[in-house]
């Protein structure tokens, strides 16, 4: 094996055992070509998300300002690394406007469906015929919903639980 597919194999399990680690490397599918930008605010997210994903944590609650990238790691990044360890988690996911829960949702999806994230993981793939902004369904059960706070989620429900942007402020 060359030294440039070794490099690749840390790589990536790395990113399967750390939040933080998966999200620095999928950035460029998630953002392009804006650079990514880390910090101890995102470290220390990743370490609790973790532990909600052991089901250490059961109720977590994260305040941030915009821009800071919660968006962009808690809702697109976690349910995309929580499939490689557990492709049955099911997400429902939710915003005040669904809008911003939809832009996550397919931002959550592309990652999933990009070059990067499917030649390292092929351990599920995406139901052809659930297969939408709102909802995506994979080959283990698992799923995505989006949704927003003013819309009834009704005979809907998730094994994880995801309020990212509650209020319009």
């Amino acid at each position: 094996m060359n030294e440039y597919k070794v490099i690749q194999q840390i790589d990536k399990i790395r990113a399967e055992v750390s939040l933080y680690e998966f999200f620095k490397q999928a950035w460029p599918q998630i953002e392009g070509t804006k650079e990514f930008v880390g910090g101890r605010h995102i470290e220390v997210i990743c370490e609790h998300l973790e532990l909600v994903a052991d089901r250490k944590i059961k109720k977590l609650l994260i305040n941030l300002p915009p821009r800071f990238s919660k968006s962009m790691l808690i809702s697109v990044a976690f349910p995309a690394w929580v499939w490689l360890r557990n492709p049955s988690e099911r997400f429902l996911c939710s915003s005040y406007a669904l809008q911003l829960a939809n832009r996550d949702s397919r931002y959550c999806r592309t990652l999933i469906q990009s070059p990067w994230y499917q030649k390292n993981w092929k351990n599920y793939s995406l139901l052809k015929d659930q297969n939408t902004k709102g909802r995506f369904d994979n080959t283990f059960k698992g799923y995505r919903i989006a949704t927003s706070s003013k819309r009834a989620a009704t005979g809907e429900g998730g094994s994880t639980l995801i309020c990212d942007d509650p209020n319009n402020i």
